[in-house]
């Protein structure tokens, strides 16, 4: 066959893909010899990596032209923000619940169904048919919840000696 050379570049293109370990992630990249003997065109957002230490003796990772960098110190931060939030307001709810612990399940059926009317009037104002849908669950979850709380409230006095500790 005749070779005019774009036959050529789109076997170096498909050879290159091959190698990619995009397209074999199980395998370590293997670059061809003749592959690495070609020099490729430098892409001008090629990204650099440069390991520094700090005056405070921690490592600093630095990636220059990436699409955004971490600093691993401000997520060490805020896990540790997090962690004592999520405490202090586990303690003070579980507080609250041994506060309130006799009127607990009467609190917590009221509001079911006051949040459930809520979700139905909010899609009774909604114009469209995602609004119908949103209401009529809504309704028919609240239906749903004032039989059980009907069906339930003579139970909560037992339910909530079981709570008061």
């Amino acid at each position: 066959g005749k070779d005019d050379g774009t036959n050529s570049a789109e076997h170096k293109n498909v050879k290159h893909l091959e190698d990619d370990d995009y397209v074999h992630p199980e395998m370590p990249k293997q670059t061809s010899q003749n592959l690495r003997s070609e020099k490729e065109p430098s892409d001008s957002t090629a990204t650099t990596t440069t390991t520094t230490t700090d005056a405070e003796g921690g490592t600093v990772v630095v990636v220059e032209n990436a699409a955004f960098t971490i600093d691993y110190k401000n997520v060490l931060s805020l896990l540790l923000i997090s962690g004592l939030y999520a405490c202090v307001i586990s303690y003070l709810s579980f507080a609250f619940m041994l506060i309130v612990a006799r009127s607990l399940i009467p609190i917590m059926l009221v509001f079911t169904i006051l949040l459930l009317l809520c979700w139905g009037v909010f899609g009774l104002t909604i114009t469209s048919y995602d609004g119908s849908v949103i209401s009529l669950l809504g309704f028919s979850f609240l239906g749903l919840s004032i039989a059980y709380a009907m069906c339930s409230w003579n139970h909560i006095p037992f339910c909530s000696t079981n709570l008061y500790t």
